[in-house]
């Protein structure tokens, strides 16, 4: 029993997996979406010893015609017999590699009784002809005697499906696993070898296709090669060139690239009336997708006409945006244009004043040129700055300057881009835009922009301000942590986009209580607080927090302590009984995972008596 079960798991392991398959519909005449075209149906006389008779047959495509259809029928005019096994069908064929599975058609056959119901008298069996649908087999679609017709004994006559076009009394439709099919008549007489009788004043024998829906099954996913500019090492822009070669026995569909929630390439122009309804892609292209910056996967997808893909996953640096220029104040003659590129890096840039190029170095984000003549202050600086991908910006630099922060009633000036906040206090930062001359950029878009100062905090959006018609603008900062807040500017005319950070400093804050003020001689006294959070996470490790007393002038630090996660902390001291005033104060340093800077709790003092 158990080598039994053992060699049929391992039978199992060795039979290979089925392929996903995928389907597309082959249309004709006037199917649905056919549009009257036939191009996959081929009219063709047949006999079985390979000597057709294309005298005794007519085939035609009248799908734009008076019939309306696909037709082949016994030939009419003149005197004369089909002969044995000779016909003629419309035959439809599987490109290599696929299967037909489905099959929905529009029809309409009718054949004559052309002999007597006694082979005796005349050696015709009575139903001479055949008329009907057949697979690569030659089994009858539809089984049995599913899709033919024959003549009832006694009648004259008979017909499969109805006259007048595509419409739901001729419509079938059958299941199905073969690679050709047949809609034929041919010749069966089973008595003699005098043939058929093919004409009295109208066709013995025909049969009219009005449409056709083919569903073919193809198991095989396509062939996909990739390479080109997009993909060779460094930093590319987006639409570069992705080499694609695909091939398929039913073509490919669609070719496309995607990367970070972009796509470029897809669908290609395919014919569903043919059997091999899309061509091959040889020595094709896909644009590099114009995915947000940085390293990202770019995953390359050939479809066939089944929809069955083959894939290709490349890792590309991309970078679509043209470096930020922002002009600095000039140092005696020398004009100064901070620049910038978030991901390739600035790779070369040009100052110019008018039409004139200076010699420009470019050191530590700064572009430097020396003012060769005219005054400084005049000047109109332009600028030409390109990146390591060759996304370039060229116009004129603006100068983003923020001057003051209003905290309360009070003004400050913002040095080197920093200020500083106090904890929970709001504030309002004022500064203006200009040009090399001075002349304002009015009713200029920034977009306001804010990341708290902790790693992996996300950046956010806070609100656009314009500038007036002084170039100047006012930025509402709420309470909160430390923080960067970020002025953008998207450019407008030849005024380049730019930016301008400001470091928003705010220190640590903490509650603090002592157990007693007051002490007879030694003793021991109980310090508690709890942090000042202001909304943000505590680490789960708490913080540190150390207690400082001040003595002959100067802090001094006494005991430390750690925070629980929601920010409380308690400690003790045992003052050894000398009589004096002693504050005391938490001092909280900056610390990782808490966007605070350096702060001290207000002092408590304890006297000794």
């Amino acid at each position: 029993m158990r080598r039994t079960v053992l060699a049929a798991l391992v039978a199992a392991l060795l039979v290979p997996a089925s392929a996903q398959a995928g389907t597309y519909d082959v249309v004709s005449c006037n199917a649905p979406g056919a549009g009257g075209a036939n191009n996959s149906w081929v009219g063709t006389f047949t006999s079985f010893n390979n000597q057709p008779e294309p005298q005794n047959y007519d085939i035609y495509d009248s799908c734009r015609g008076a019939e309306k259809g696909l037709v082949a029928r016994t030939h009419v005019g003149g005197t004369g017999n089909a002969g044995f096994l000779t016909g003629a069908a419309w035959i439809f064929t599987a490109p290599a590699g696929t299967t037909i599975t489905r099959v929905t058609v529009w029809r309409y056959g009718i054949k004559y009784r052309t002999g007597s119901d006694d082979p005796s008298t005349d050696g015709d069996d009575g139903d001479t002809w055949f008329l009907g649908a057949q697979e690569y087999n030659g089994n009858t679609v539809g089984g049995g005697f599913g899709e033919t017709c024959n003549v009832p004994a006694g009648g004259t006559a008979c017909t499969l499906g109805a006259p007048g076009g595509a419409s739901a009394a001729n419509q079938k439709t059958y299941d199905l696993s073969t690679t050709q099919l047949k809609w034929q008549i041919f010749c069966r007489q089973l008595f003699g070898t005098g043939g058929c009788p093919r004409y009295y004043g109208v066709s013995t024998a025909e049969m009219t296709l009005f449409g056709a829906q083919v569903t073919l099954t193809d198991t095989s996913a396509p062939s996909l090669s990739v390479g080109g500019p997009a993909l060779s090492g460094g930093w590319h822009r987006p639409g570069e060139a992705i080499a694609v070669d695909a091939s398929d026995n039913s073509g490919i569909r669609n070719a496309r690239a995607e990367a970070g929630g972009a796509t470029s390439g897809g669908a290609r122009s395919c014919d569903y009336t043919r059997v091999v309804p899309c061509s091959n892609l040889s020595g094709g292209s896909v644009g590099l997708p114009a995915a947000p910056d940085g390293a990202r996967n770019v995953h390359i997808v050939a479809e066939d006409a089944a929809g069955n893909p083959t894939t290709a996953d490349r890792v590309v640096q991309i970078d679509g945006t043209p470096p930020l220029a922002r002009l600095e104040r000039p140092r005696g003659r020398v004009l100064r244009v901070h620049v910038e590129d978030g991901a390739s890096g600035v790779a070369g840039g040009e100052i110019s004043v008018g039409a004139s190029a200076l010699p420009t170095t470019l050191e530590g984000g700064l572009l430097r040129a020396r003012l060769d003549r005219g005054r400084v202050s005049k000047a109109d600086v332009r600028v030409r700055v390109r990146d390591a991908a060759g996304n370039e910006a060229a116009g004129a630099p603006p100068r983003i300057e923020v001057t003051s922060a209003r905290i309360g009633r009070r003004s400050h000036r913002v040095r080197s881009s920093r200020v500083r906040v106090p904890f929970g206090r709001r504030a309002v930062l004022r500064g203006r835009m200009r040009l090399s001359d001075g002349a304002p950029v009015a009713g200029a878009a920034l977009r306001v922009v804010s990341r708290a100062r902790r790693a992996g905090a996300p950046l956010r959006n806070v609100a656009t301000v314009t500038t007036d018609r002084r170039g100047r603008f006012s930025v509402p900062v709420s309470r909160g942590p430390s923080r960067t807040v970020g002025l953008r500017f998207d450019g407008r005319g030849d005024v380049l986009r730019s930016s301008r950070g400001v470091g928003v400093r705010v220190p640590a804050a903490s509650t603090i209580h002592a157990s007693r003020h007051a002490l007879s001689g030694p003793g021991r006294v109980r310090f508690s607080g709890r942090m000042r959070t202001g909304g943000q996470r505590i680490p789960d490790r708490g913080l540190v927090v150390i207690l400082q007393g001040h003595e002959h002038g100067a802090w001094r630090t006494f005991a430390d302590t750690r925070t629980d996660r929601r920010g409380r902390w308690r400690t003790g001291y045992f003052f050894r009984g000398i009589p004096g005033r002693y504050p005391v104060r938490a001092r909280i340093r900056r610390q990782a995972g808490y966007p605070y800077e350096l702060g001290y709790s207000r002092p408590v003092t304890v006297e000794v008596f």
